[in-house]
C-alpha cells in the first residue's frame, strides 16, 4: 500500500504534528512553532505601496549563561552556546524568507510563509529544561526596499545583489521600474543593508537604544566591538550586547542593533511538569496558547528630505528613531 503523510497544524497554537500512514496512522515527531504575525496596521500605507523585504527573520532568544543544555535550533549556522539558547519563528536563508513585499493591511503569519523550516525546540531541552524565557524577540530586515508610485526604490534593484527583478514573486509588478537606493535607518550612525531589531525585557532596557558594532581590528575569528550607541550603556547592558553579536546565532550580521523595551520577561511552558525561572505575577503562558504578533505601520515611513532621484531611502521614525511604528505583542489565545 502507498504510503504518505499528513501534516497537522493547530492554527493560533505552538503544536505542529505529522502523521505517517501506510495502511493506518502512526504517530511521528510532534513539533513546537512559535504562532507569529508580522501585521501591517495602517491599511493604507500612505504613498508607500508596499515595503521589501530582501530576507526576513523572526527568532525568540532565551539568555542562559553557562547552562549545559541549550536550545541552538536545527539550522545551518547556528553557533552551539554557552550562554544563548533560540527559537525561531521564520528563518532566513530560505526562499520562502526571501524577496517578500508586506503590503497595507496585510500579515505575514510565520508557520503559513514557511512552516517546514521554522525552528522547535529539540527533545533534550524540553525534557531537561522545559521552559523558554523569552529575553529578546528579535526581527532581522535584510536589504529593504519601497513600493512608491508603481516603481521600486531599494536593494537588490538594477540588479544589485539579485539576478532577477526584485518584484519576481508578485506577476502584478515584475515589470514596474526599479532603482538601486541604500537604506537610512533613523539613529543609526551609517547608512545599512540590514537593520536587528530586538524586542528586549524592560527590565534590562528600560529606554529604546541604537547601536553599531564594528569588527576588533587584528581578531579572527572576527569579534565585534561596540562602535556607537545612542545613550549611555551600563556595563552590564554593554556585556549582553557583545555576548550577543559575538556568541548569538552566527547566522548572519549584527552591525545595526535597534533595541526596543517590552514587557517581560516571558516565559513558555513547554513541558507541563516544569517550572519557570521568572516569579510569578511575570508574562507566563502555555506553548499553543498564545501568539506573538509584530506591529509594523506603513503609512508615515519615507523621511521628508527623501529626494527619489539619490540612490538612497531615508526612513522615517518616532522621537526615539524607532522605525515603521515597530510594536510587539503577546496575546493568549
Amino acid at each position: 500500500m502507498r504510503s504518505h503523510s499528513l501534516r497537522v497544524l493547530l492554527m493560533g497554537g505552538l503544536f505542529l504534528g505529522s502523521i505517517t500512514a501506510s495502511g493506518g496512522c502512526q504517530p511521528q515527531e510532534e513539533r513546537l512553532l512559535l504562532d507569529t504575525r508580522l501585521v501591517e496596521t495602517s491599511n493604507q500605507g500612505g504613498s508607500v505601496q508596499g515595503f521589501y523585504f530582501g530576507e526576513l527573520e523572526m527568532l525568540a532568544y532565551d539568555y542562559r549563561p553557562g547552562a549545559t543544555v541549550q536550545q541552538t535550533g536545527q539550522h545551518f549556522g547556528f553557533n552551539a552556546t554557552h550562554d544563548w539558547s533560540y527559537w525561531g519563528a521564520l528563518m532566513s536563508g530560505h526562499e520562502s524568507a526571501r524577496d517578500l513585499v508586506l503590503q497595507p493591511g496585510q500579515q505575514f503569519d510565520a508557520a503559513t510563509l514557511d512552516e517546514d523550516n521554522s525552528d522547535t525546540p529539540d527533545k533534550d531541552f524540553i525534557e531537561n529544561v522545559g521552559v523558554f524565557d523569552i529575553d529578546l524577540f528579535e526581527v532581522y530586515m535584510y536589504r529593504t526596499g519601497v513600493l512608491h508610485d508603481n516603481v521600486y526604490y531599494g536593494m537588490n534593484a538594477d540588479f544589485n545583489g539579485s539576478q532577477t527583478h526584485p518584484l519576481y514573486k508578485y506577476p502584478a509588478w515584475a515589470s514596474w521600474e526599479d532603482h538601486y537606493c541604500d537604506p537610512e535607518f533613523p539613529g543609526q550612525a551609517e547608512r545599512s543593508q540590514d537593520l536587528n531589531v530586538f524586542f528586549v525585557r524592560s527590565d534590562w532596557f528600560p529606554q529604546p537604544v541604537n547601536v553599531t558594532t564594528a569588527q576588533e581590528p587584528g581578531t579572527m575569528p572576527i569579534r565585534l566591538v561596540i562602535s556607537h550607541s545612542s545613550v549611555p550603556l551600563t556595563p552590564d547592558q554593554e556585556s549582553l550586547i557583545l555576548s550577543l553579536v559575538n556568541n548569538g546565532t552566527q547566522r548572519r550580521f549584527y552591525s545595526n542593533l535597534l533595541f526596543i523595551p517590552m514587557p517581560g520577561p516571558v516565559s513558555v511552558k513547554i513541558k507541563d511538569t516544569a517550572s519557570s525561572s521568572n516569579s510569578p505575577g511575570t508574562n507566563q503562558y502555555v506553548a499553543g496558547k498564545f501568539r506573538i504578533t509584530i506591529n509594523f505601520d506603513m503609512s508615515d515611513i519615507i523621511h521628508p528630505s527623501t529626494d527619489w532621484s539619490v540612490p538612497r531611502i531615508r526612513y522615517n521614525g518616532d522621537p526615539n528613531n524607532i522605525p515603521f511604528g515597530l510594536a510587539i505583542r503577546f496575546d493568549p489565545l
